[in-house]
């Protein structure tokens, strides 16, 4: 749909995954729990933990062992740093995002210390960071599964908002 033009900004792409979630996703009962995925997660007693963006790109860091030389830097991927003078001639690790060699986070026995300084800054991300295949598409029918799940969950929802009115039980009440 994104390709095709049919979804141009980030506001449809978000009502066609809410539709989607809401109409598919949490409607399908699960072969294994025998309960839809809204069921379980209403069921969950453990409370929810959020993850912070700097706490989640951080898990997917790359690291690496290096040895700081007599001049308290480091080289890495064709890239010199400048670390923590403390540290000339002890073995170090440095964790890194792969797509990102500006930054250079600087760990010696389990602390961390300050972030490596770029002094000669040659490539901008590792040789070996790769980004996914182009996708290859099957051949497409023309019609769109949630192009088609739209209008019935749009009356869905109207019909419940119609149950939920005060207008709907005020007319109800005989006075």
């Amino acid at each position: 749909m994104i390709e095709t033009g049919r979804i141009s900004s980030i506001e449809e792409l978000n009502r066609y995954f809410y539709i989607w979630t809401q109409s598919i996703y949490h409607e399908r009962i699960h072969g294994e729990t025998k309960q839809t995925p809204i069921q379980r997660w209403e069921e969950c007693d453990h409370p929810t933990v959020t993850v912070s963006f700097t706490d989640l790109q951080q898990a997917f860091y790359w690291e690496e062992e290096r040895k700081v030389d007599k001049t308290g830097c480091i080289s890495f991927q064709g890239n010199k740093y400048e670390v923590d003078q403390e540290l000339v001639g002890e073995k170090i690790t440095i964790r890194f995002d792969p797509h990102d060699l500006e930054h250079l986070e600087v760990w010696f026995q389990d602390k961390q210390m300050n972030d490596a300084k770029p002094l000669n800054l040659l490539r901008a991300q590792h040789e070996k960071a790769t980004y996914p295949d182009e996708v290859v598409l099957g051949e497409k029918s023309g019609l769109n599964f949630l192009e088609l799940s739209a209008p019935h969950f749009e009356q869905k929802q109207k019909k419940q908002r119609g149950s939920l009115s005060y207008q709907t039980l005020m007319e109800d009440k005989t006075i």
